[in-house]
């Protein structure tokens, strides 16, 4: 499936496995920002990338914004 969200447009629902062994689905967080991240633990660059990441989601906690990935 490929599309193109116009901003402010809500996102369809899905679902999908992180890296913390649960499933999510969108529509979990309905009322919340959300930010999700695609990851893989087996390339040091993402792995790397991936610290920084949740160090700058972190910073938004305070503002409601919630990240999964």
């Amino acid at each position: 499936m490929s599309f193109t969200l116009q901003l402010g447009e809500k996102a369809p629902d899905f679902e999908l496995p992180a890296t913390d062994g649960k499933t999510y689905r969108l529509s979990d967080f309905d009322e919340e920002t959300l930010v999700v991240f695609f990851t893989c633990n087996h390339c040091p660059f993402v792995v790397g990338s991936d610290e920084a990441t949740r160090k700058t989601v972190e910073k938004f906690i305070p503002r409601g914004v919630r990240s999964v990935g």
